[in-house]
């Protein structure tokens, strides 16, 4: 029977809590409007993670993204200083755009519940 905690789930919480303000604090140092970590997935082997940010205020996310990115390596690093794991996987930013897709559909039924 496996635990209820894996060790995966374990270190994607710590990984999204650590990196979350850093994030955060690089947008809008920045000038790319307000960024949050809204879920971090980890591998199996803990090697690398995907780190899904959404990004508010931005007008085009994908130059922010890729900045993001290229920034990974001082993130890992400043990770590194705050988690304590003999292996800090390696980041993969993502955008996650499911603010804005649960924010179309509700505006698509409210115009349908408008018209009744």
């Amino acid at each position: 029977m496996p635990r209820e905690f894996s060790r995966k789930v374990r270190v994607a919480e710590g990984i999204k809590r650590a990196l979350a303000p850093m994030v955060s604090d690089w947008a809008r140092d920045n000038h790319a409007g307000m960024a949050s970590v809204t879920d971090v997935d980890v591998s199996p082997d803990l090697k690398s993670c995907r780190v899904h940010v959404s990004l508010f205020g931005c007008d085009e996310p994908a130059p922010v993204l890729a900045d993001l990115n290229e920034q990974s390596g001082r993130l890992r690093h400043a990770l590194g200083q705050e988690l304590r794991l003999r292996n800090l996987p390696a980041l993969q930013f993502e955008i996650d755009d499911s603010i804005e897709q649960g924010d179309r559909i509700a505006r698509m039924l409210g115009d349908l519940g408008g018209d009744r």
